[in-house]
């Protein structure tokens, strides 16, 4: 089984995008959709597959938080 958790987008370079995921973390992703900084994604394999609605990501984030930041 493969989990992805919502990652925002903070920066949109030529041709690779900067994410950034809930512990703060970034990382430097290809992606095959039109993206905004501020956009929460989900990614698989380095690239981005969709963009999330962003209630949807608060709350999976907020219930990470709740469980001390891990799954």
């Amino acid at each position: 089984m493969c989990l992805t958790l919502p990652k925002k987008v903070i920066e949109i370079k030529e041709n690779s995008v900067i994410v950034e995921n809930h512990d703060g973390a970034r990382q430097e992703l290809k992606t095959i959709v039109d993206l905004a900084i501020g956009d929460f994604v989900i990614s698989q394999r380095g690239i981005i597959i969709e963009i999330m609605d962003i209630e949807q990501a608060k709350e999976i984030l907020n219930i990470l938080q709740e469980q001390g930041g891990t799954i």
